[in-house]
């Protein structure tokens, strides 16, 4: 008899660790359904209905709390604490991996919502379909999806932790470091440009703006980058003082060419220029002109010549100072009705129109 009663004894205790065992592996909290096999933890009233549904009297509450910094578990173990000491920090950082909150802290790092600690930090819990994808995102609609403010805000791109762009409330774009571009860009509006460095070098590029709006350097096929090039020609021992037709292999296609400035040097400066008849003045002519494709220098004190003590025609020197003017900024004009006019044998006139095309 006694035999019996100590085995009925012994079998309830076995009944009552093997239900202990099975309330600490699964439990199921709101109701007497069983958990699903994975879970340690199922809340639920109800078996899954049909929408696969288990509750509808209510949810789980979070614990609200402010978060203090992004990489401790403060206000939970304080730094302060000796499980956050050098040697066991990483072990307590890694234990806790998975918790859960809802915090409250508003701050440059944290906002209100669901955040998880993942072994290292806190990072905050965001609906996939809310979020912008490390990977990329599809099925998006510029018009709904968007980065940016929904208030009166400044948004900031940072790297390092430091700002590298600004977009103010007003829409103004900031770039805090040097700005690079490939590929084309398309400005539509006004261009300012402040505090533009000043160079003394002249090894610098002239720019421009084609009909199309596009920015260009200007260069001419030799690679001369520069609108205005000066030049003085010295030409010795030339007849008398004519220089009929000088060949400055300039072409006529890339450059205009204009004298602004001449010298006529008669034999060791002591001869004198006389005219054809003995009396009067012999007019200057000094000039640039296109024969063929390229520009012509023309130089003469027409009527006379440069003579010794003897009367005797001497050659001098010429020195005619130019500049050629990159064609890429000109525009040439060709209305004969307002550049051809006749005066009727008058000193004065006037066009009947400005040339077409200014």
């Amino acid at each position: 008899m006694m035999k019996n009663k100590i085995n009925f004894q012994l079998l309830i205790l076995i009944m009552l660790m093997a239900t202990s065992v099975h309330m600490y592996a699964q439990i199921t909290v709101g109701s007497n359904e069983d958990p699903v096999r994975a879970a340690l933890l199922d809340i639920k009233d109800q078996p899954a209905d049909a929408d696969n549904a288990t509750a509808t009297v209510g949810g789980m509450v979070l614990p609200r709390v402010k978060l203090e910094k992004k990489d401790d578990l403060s206000p939970f173990i304080k730094i302060t604490d000796p499980e956050w000491q050098a040697s066991t920090r990483d072990a307590t950082k890694a234990s806790h991996t998975g918790l859960t909150v809802y915090n409250l802290t508003n701050d440059s790092y944290f906002s209100p919502g669901m955040y998880v600690w993942n072994g290292k930090s806190w990072v905050p819990v965001i609906e996939s379909a809310q979020q912008w994808s490390l990977k990329g995102n599809s099925g998006t609609n510029p018009v709904a999806n968007f980065i940016g403010t929904t208030d009166l805000a400044a948004l900031s791109i940072r790297t390092g932790g430091k700002e590298r762009l600004h977009i103010s409330e007003k829409g103004e774009i900031t770039a805090k470091n040097n700005l690079k571009v490939e590929g084309k860009s398309t400005l539509n509006g006004n261009v300012y440009m402040h505090n533009v460095p000043v160079t003394a070098s002249s090894n610098v590029s002239q720019i421009a703006i084609d009909s199309t709006g596009r920015v260009c350097k200007i260069q001419t096929s030799s690679g001369n980058t520069k609108m205005f090039s000066y030049m003085k020609y010295t030409l010795r021992n030339v007849e008398g003082d004519w220089v009929k037709d000088f060949d400055t292999k300039i072409p006529s296609e890339q450059y205009t060419l204009i004298v602004v400035g001449s010298n006529f040097i008669t034999r060791n400066q002591t001869d004198i220029l006389y005219t054809s008849s003995g009396k009067g003045y012999n007019p200057q002519e000094v000039y640039a002109k296109v024969s063929g494709s390229t520009w012509r220098l023309v130089a003469d004190y027409r009527g006379g010549s440069p003579q010794d003590s003897n009367n005797k025609v001497t050659n001098g020197t010429w020195e005619i100072d130019c500049i050629a003017i990159n064609n890429a900024i000109v525009k040439t004009i060709s209305d004969s009705n307002s550049l051809n006019v006749g005066l009727g044998g008058k000193s004065t006139g006037a066009s009947p129109n400005k040339p077409n095309g200014l």
